[in-house]
Parts: C-alpha cells; structure tokens; sequence
C-alpha cells in the first residue's frame, strides 16, 4: 500500500508508521515527493483510493481522480463535490457515501475482487471519459470561448 498526499489525518498516519504499527508493504510519501512521482505511482497502482476526509470535500482531490482515470487506474472515491460530478459510479469508478469508513472498505473490496474483464471495461470507459470531457482539444475550445465572451464584453462596454 503506497498512500500519498495531505490531508487532517496525515499526522496520525505518520506516527503509526513510525510507530511500527504498518507492514513493510506499506509506506507513506511525503507531499512533494509524491507530487514529483505521481506518474511512477499511478503506474505501481491498481487502485486509487481517495477518502475525502474532512475539510478535503473532494476538491483537492479533483486532479488526482482525473489523473489517475488518464492514466487507466480504477478510482474508489467518496462521493463528496466535483468527485460526485467526474466520476460515474459503477461506470467510470466507484462512489461510496462521504465520511463512511465501512462503505468505503466495501467499494475499495469490490474493486479490489473485480475481475480483469470488468476492470478493463470500467477503466476504459474511464481513460474515454477524461479524453472526452478534458482532453487538450477541450480545453483549447473552452479557452477560445472564454476569450471570445472577454473580447465581446469588452467590445460591447465600449
């Protein structure tokens, strides 16, 4: 178990790691040297898990969730703010109500019993999704339109 990232348990994580309460598969990133090894562990994982807990609301998680679909990993996430919007549960990922640790368990345990095929087919629909939604192509329009809307706003208030 690779975890990564910030978060108001984070301090608890690190004293029982070094604490001895973890397994040696498991470990724990520091913030920046996450950042600069996203690609390298999204590569290692099959999952990405993303609770949400707290003052997160799911928008910090934003970009990781988008990422991780890129980059074909199942997403097990909390259903709390954008999440609920980028991802479709049982389609392009897997929800699990907010602040509910057991529900939580439960979606990661589905994916993690998942099949290849069913994995395949959720994140291929998922890498599909992002291309379609985010890709370069739509973000370059979305930029031409808002710098359209600023150049008539600004034409027409003379």
């Amino acid at each position: 178990i690779q975890m990564a990232g910030e978060g108001s348990e984070r301090r608890s994580l690190e004293r029982w790691i070094t604490d001895g309460g973890t397994p040696d598969w498991a470990s724990l990133e520091a913030p920046r040297q996450a950042f600069l090894r996203t690609p390298s562990l999204y590569g290692r994982a099959r999952i990405v898990v993303l609770p949400c807990i707290g003052a997160c609301a799911g928008d910090n998680a934003v970009p990781v969730a988008l990422e991780a679909m890129a980059s074909g990993r199942l997403v097990v996430a909390a259903a709390v703010g954008a999440l609920k919007e980028i991802i479709q549960n049982g389609k392009t990922g897997i929800l699990a109500p907010p602040e509910d640790p057991e529900a939580l368990a439960n979606a990661l345990a589905e994916g993690l019993n998942m099949n290849r095929k069913a994995y395949a087919h959720i994140t291929r629909a998922a890498r599909l999704e992002m291309a379609a939604r985010y890709g370069i192509p739509q973000y370059g329009q979305r930029l031409v339109d808002s710098l359209y809307a600023c150049w008539i706003e600004k034409t027409l208030s003379g």
